[in-house]
Formats: structure tokens, C-alpha cells, sequence
């Protein structure tokens, strides 16, 4: 009774920012996000249309209920994609920063992405179609315009020759990308160690394999909304036949990363050699 009392003499949110204070009250909180598309006319010295990206906030907090809008991307032009599509990767990037500061904080949020080809329908996504040789930045990129797609991730070790012909091990992962009923897979490379190497050096080229896949290679994924189910990492078994077991989508280190205010760019440099397993 306190709590709900309490609730009815705060002030409404207004911004995420006070969503989060709201928290502090230690009322329930649900939020709903929708995303929306404003088109400005054509603007001197532009050949094309710009947009504005908000969304909409509706805000659950005891009995009552109010909303708000933030803009997450403006001044884009609607043509070429890629300068559309840029327009969404910040969207999205930014967009889904904030709804992890609202998990983080207790509060449900049911959220839904900007999809490039529901408001600009005119807009040809050919270009981003994924192509050989397949790396994770592309499926990051389909994402980031709203486009479903599902990830998968196992690790496995297995039996290389070193470069002075010895016998070796190499940490591997290999991902399981689902888009528009075909799956592609990617392998990806973390580190080759002797047959005979100390347990403590195997261990620590584990630790820093398993960091760097979760805080850089797959960071464009996540930064995007996209949960990556992880199966079991890297046991001393060198079976690659390991079933995915879900665990955390959010590895701690995560937080660790700036996005130096979101200056993404469509232009893709691989962090990590990638190799095409399939489909």
C-alpha cells in the first residue's frame, strides 16, 4: 500500500534516464517500444529526402501509465542504402544500449527494432545480402537494419601442425547463423598451443580467447539486440560434435566496451581470420 501510495505522488517519466530513477521506488516497471519513422521534405543542397528515427516509449508504472519519444538517428538520406541503412545501424545501436540498461535494472521491456525495409519499402537491400567469404560483420549489419536472424555458438579444439612441424592444437568456434531458412556457418580462430604445452598456458590462452570472442568478435552482434546462444566453451575434450546449451546472452565484460557515442560505419574490417564452413 506504501509502494502504491508512493507511485501516485511521483512524477511520470519522461526520459529513460527517469525510468531508471523510477525504479529506485522499487515499483514494477514494463515498458514498450516502438519504433518510428519521421520524413522531412528535401532540403537545399540535398538530392534526397532526409528521415528522423524515434521511438516511442510507453511506460507501465503501478496503475498508470504514460509515454514519451526519443530520437535515436536524424538527418539521414533515404537513398542511397547505404546511407539509409546507416541511419538504422545507429537507430538500433543506440536503441538497444538503452533497453540494456533497462534490463539491467529490473525493468520488462518488450521492444521492437527499426526494419529499414518495413519504412523505407522502396529501399534496395541487394547489397547487404550476405556473400562469400561469409563473416559475422555481414549477418551484424542485416541485423542492424531490422532483419531476423538467429546465432548459435559452440567451441571446439582441434589437432593442427605448428609452424615448426610439431604437433598442436588450435581453439576454434564455429557459429550457426539462421537467415531466411538457410544456415550459414563460420568458423573462427583463437590461438594454436604444443600437444605437450604447461596446463596453465593452455588455460590462459582459454581465458583470453574466451574474452576477446565475447567482448570483440561478437560485440556488433550484440550491440544490435542480436542474444547468441553459447554452448558449452571449450572443454579438453576435442569432440566437435557439442549439443548448444543456452546460457548467458550478456557476458559481463560487455559493459566494459565504449561505443564512442555510436560513429558506426558500414565499411567491415574482420578482427579475426573467418573461414566459410558452409552452407
Amino acid at each position: 500500500m506504501k509502494t502504491k501510495a508512493l507511485m501516485d505522488q511521483i512524477k511520470l517519466p519522461e526520459s529513460v534516464e527517469e525510468v531508471l530513477e523510477l525504479v529506485r521506488y522499487g515499483a514494477g516497471v514494463q515498458v514498450t517500444i516502438r519504433p518510428r519513422l519521421y520524413q522531412n521534405q528535401i532540403e537545399p543542397e540535398r538530392i534526397y529526402p532526409s528521415f528522423r528515427l524515434c521511438a516511442v516509449f510507453t511506460v507501465s508504472a503501478g496503475a498508470r501509465t504514460t509515454s514519451f519519444e526519443k530520437t535515436y538517428a536524424k538527418g539521414h538520406e533515404v537513398a542511397p542504402p547505404k546511407a539509409a541503412a546507416n541511419g538504422f545501424l545507429i537507430a538500433n545501436t543506440r536503441m538497444h544500449r538503452d533497453v540494456k540498461r533497462l534490463r539491467q535494472a529490473g525493468v520488462k521491456c518488450d521492444v521492437a527494432p527499426f526494419i529499414l525495409s518495413e519504412f523505407l519499402p522502396e529501399t534496395d537491400l541487394g547489397e547487404f545480402e550476405p556473400h562469400k567469404p561469409f563473416y559475422l560483420n555481414q549477418f551484424a549489419i542485416l541485423a542492424s537494419i531490422g532483419v531476423p536472424i538467429q546465432v548459435s555458438m559452440t567451441t571446439y579444439i582441434r589437432d593442427v601442425t605448428l609452424k615448426d612441424g610439431q604437433s598442436g592444437n588450435e581453439l576454434c568456434a564455429l557459429y550457426a547463423i539462421h537467415y531466411q531458412g538457410k544456415e550459414y556457418q563460420i568458423e573462427t580462430h583463437h590461438g594454436r598451443f604444443p600437444k605437450d604445452a604447461d596446463k596453465k598456458v593452455i588455460d590462459q590462452l582459454r581465458e583470453q580467447a574466451l574474452h576477446y570472442l565475447q567482448t570483440e568478435e561478437q560485440h556488433n552482434l550484440r550491440r544490435v539486440g542480436v542474444e547468441i546462444q553459447m554452448g558449452p566453451l571449450w572443454k579438453d575434450e576435442k569432440d566437435i560434435r557439442l549439443s548448444i546449451a543456452p546460457v548467458s546472452a550478456d557476458p559481463r565484460d560487455e559493459d566494459k566496451r565504449t561505443d564512442d557515442d555510436v560513429q558506426p560505419s558500414l565499411r567491415i574490417a574482420k578482427r579475426t581470420v573467418q573461414r566459410l564452413i558452409g552452407p
